[in-house]
């Protein structure tokens, strides 16, 4: 049943339900809204200030630090029960290229500046500088483009400065550059430490770390043959890398390690410095290179003579700017110790070890005293291992260059040997002697000094009718001159002359049983002459029949050491027996013609007069003297050996001789006046016998050839001068 008086009273009252409703709610939906949306949208790292509410319209304000977020922002805000509309009003940071950060310390703030992708990032970077500093200055900004771990590599770009008192550190994208100034090498080596341990993604591009300058700037590098180890001071991580590289290279195959520290201070030249030392050390089996400042020093031991020398000349080729300091490398150890100098007259050539640099000085100085207006020749190496007395020896042995025409001595630990050919006016027995005065007691000398050489060598014993002895030539000691002379006065009734000493008689022949044998021969001859020559004996002589045969059975077996070269003996008729006494007186006959007086000898025959030769062999005649006057056949002193020079010569002679065919020549050879005539006339002939042979060996028959010897009967110049007696040494071709 309708009551509508009922309905309109209930009515009245919902109304006023209604109205109060719509005055008070609008507010409180509104604020319920915006608290719901604001939780929302801060799941998209928006604050609660960032959203307003209209009625059920919501508007995002403030920075999303992504698309992403800014997109899930305004869906999280649309997915609010209530909103019906959402204005995006989200801003987004600009982007960086390239995304920079940087942070400097000084003293107890660090500022912090550059770009920070998102508030989470930036909080975990104040927080790491927080540890490391008391104040911390954010003035960082927001921008995109951080690389994933960009925190983590900010973090790690700060922890240089909580060792550094004043530096900075900044990244560029991915590489890191630091730059300060460490209290001393401890705080440097924390900070460097740092460094060295990187997030994965970032590298390391500078590091401009340093240290306080350091006083005096030494450096070291120690060497025992097997490894070096690198210690002290370096200025940079470049400088560190070429010193490891230098040293591998001078001591290659050895272990390196590296326990240099970096250090401010080094000289614009330390790196060509350091490896200038380690190319020395390099050179030895041992020992240390220091540097302090720009002085260089270096101590150790040679393994041989080539890695002395080799280190000395790298310490005389040092690098501009840097001195030399100690310099102690002990040279090796040689055995048997030896050393030696030559002296050829004109120059002392001085070889082998001495001990030090005093040494040597004073041995060339010994050398030009003892060989006065000698050049000298410097070829000792220092080496150590030289026995005791070593410098007073050679020292004493030079000496006797004084006394030498030409020699060499050697030593060899305690053996001192001297060897050579005196000069005039001294005798090998008085050298001898004085050396052995001079000599240190411990060294065993060995002398092997003789009288100079003499071409040709000949002794000469002559005994004329009168029984006396005349002696002359050479002997080779004064003690074979005594007792040749003492021969000849038991073979003579007295003495004349001497003989000079000199050396020159080959060592195949015995000068005291040579001589022995010829003066035993003169004793029993009336007259006669020994001669003794480097081709061997010739004795001459007349005597009774008896003395002649001994001599002559004493000369067919002769003692070893002896050479019989002629035996030219003639024994004496006996005397015949006494003459009947006279007849008496016959009467006196017819005067008789008195007898013919007796025949003049037969006068000495003149030289056979030369024919006159055709127009070919004179042709050949003046080919072969045009030949001869440019070029004389040589020969060695004394002998009939034909020099290598005069080779061409006589391919010249062969040559003629081939195109003058059918004209036989005589090869005359002639000498100068000196030494034993009867000497020289033979080697003449043997000297004309060599040439006829080279030419047959050259396609010269030998019947077209006659070798002749003149000695030196055929003069064409004076014997009284040097060059006189050149002219006389010849040999001459003559047409026949």
């Amino acid at each position: 049943m309708c009551r509508p008086h009922r309905w309109l009273s209930g009515l009245i009252p919902l109304f006023l339900i209604f109205l109060v409703a719509a005055v008070l709610k609008p507010h409180e939906i509104r604020d319920d809204l915006m608290q719901r949306a604001a939780t929302a949208v801060a799941a998209a790292g928006l604050s609660k200030n960032a959203v307003s509410v209209a009625g059920r319209d919501v508007t995002l304000r403030g920075m999303a630090f992504s698309p992403d977020d800014q997109a899930k922002a305004v869906a999280i805000a649309d997915a609010v029960n209530g909103v019906r509309l959402v204005t995006n009003g989200v801003e987004l940071p600009g982007e960086s290229k390239p995304y920079n950060f940087s942070a400097t310390r000084n003293g107890d703030t660090i500022v912090l500046t550059g770009v920070v992708p998102d508030p989470e990032s930036r909080a975990k970077i104040v927080a790491a500088a927080k540890a490391l500093a008391p104040k911390v200055e954010d003035k960082m900004t927001y921008a995109r483009g951080a690389a994933p771990g960009f925190a983590d590599w900010a973090g790690a770009a700060l922890a240089p400065l909580g060792s550094l008192a004043k530096g900075a550190v900044s990244l560029s994208d991915g590489a890191l550059s630091a730059s300060g100034v460490a209290e001393d090498m401890a705080t440097y080596n924390a900070a460097v430490g740092t460094l060295k341990k990187l997030p994965a993604g970032l590298s390391l591009a500078k590091n401009e770390i340093t240290v306080p300058a350091i006083s005096p700037y030494v450096w070291s590098a120690a060497y025992d043959g097997k490894s070096a180890i690198l210690e002290g001071y370096v200025p940079t991580e470049a400088v560190r890398a070429e010193i490891v590289a230098a040293a591998r290279a001078a001591m290659p195959g050895r272990e390196i390690v590296d326990r240099m520290q970096i250090g401010n201070g080094a000289a614009g030249g330390f790196a060509g410095w350091a490896k200038a030392g380690l190319a020395a050390l390099g050179k030895l089996v041992g020992g240390k290179a220091n540097l302090s400042d720009a002085t260089l020093s270096l101590t150790g031991d040679a393994g041989n003579d080539a890695g002395y020398a080799a280190a000395l000349a790298a310490l005389k080729q040092l690098p501009a700017g840097l001195a030399l300091g100690k310099a102690e490398i002990n040279p090796p150890v040689v055995a048997p110790y030896t050393w030696s100098a030559a002296f050829d007259g004109k120059t002392v050539t001085l070889e082998g070890y001495v001990p030090s640099e005093e040494a040597r000085a004073a041995i060339i100085a010994a050398a030009r005293a003892g060989a006065t207006g000698a050049s000298i020749v410097d070829r000792m190496q220092i080496a150590r291992g030289a026995p005791r007395g070593f410098l007073d020896a050679a020292k004493a042995a030079l000496g006797g260059f004084g006394r030498l025409a030409s020699g060499k001595i050697g030593l060899s630990d305690l053996q001192l040997s001297v060897s050579g050919l005196t000069k005039a006016g001294q005798t090998a027995d008085a050298v001898v002697a004085w050396l052995k005065g001079l000599a240190p007691g411990s060294f065993a000398l060995r002398a092997d000094v003789n009288a100079p050489e003499q071409h040709p060598y000949v002794f000469t014993a002559k005994k004329p009718a009168d029984g006396s002895i005349e002696i002359g030539g050479y002997a080779p000691s004064e003690a074979a001159r005594a007792a040749a002379l003492g021969l000849a006065r038991a073979a003579g009734s007295s003495v004349k002359g001497t003989a000079a000493i000199a050396s020159g008689l080959p060592a195949s022949i015995d000068f005291g049983a040579s001589t022995g044998l010829g003066l035993s021969a003169l004793a029993k001859l009336k007259s006669g002459e020994m001669i003794l020559a480097e081709d061997g004996l010739t004795i001459r002589g007349v005597g009774d029949q008896g003395p002649v045969d001994a001599i002559r059975a004493a000369l067919s077996s002769p003692p070893h050491g002896v050479r019989i070269k002629l035996a030219d003996l003639v024994a004496t008729p006996a005397p015949p027996p006494p003459a009947p006494p006279p007849p008496p007186p016959a009467p006196a006959p017819q005067a008789a013609a008195p007898p013919p007086p007796p025949p003049a000898p037969p006068p000495t025959p003149a030289p056979e007069p030369r024919r006159q030769l055709n127009a070919q062999e004179a042709a050949c005649q003046k080919q072969m003297v045009d030949r001869l006057a440019k070029n004389t056949i040589k020969f060695r002193t004394g002998s009939d050996v034909i020099e290598a020079e005069s080779d061409a010569v006589i391919d010249d002679l062969a040559k003629v001789l081939k195109d003058c065919a059918g004209v036989r020549v005589e090869i005359a050879g002639h000498t100068d006046n000196v030494g034993n005539p009867v000497f020289n006339k033979d080697l003449s002939l043997r000297r004309a016998q060599a040439v006829a042979k080279a030419l047959t060996a050259r396609g010269i028959a030998a019947d077209r050839m006659s070798p002749e010897g003149f000695g030196p009967e055929r003069p064409i110049a004076g014997n009284d001068t040097r060059e006189g007696r050149a002219q006389n040494r010849r040999t001459e071709f003559v047409v026949k």
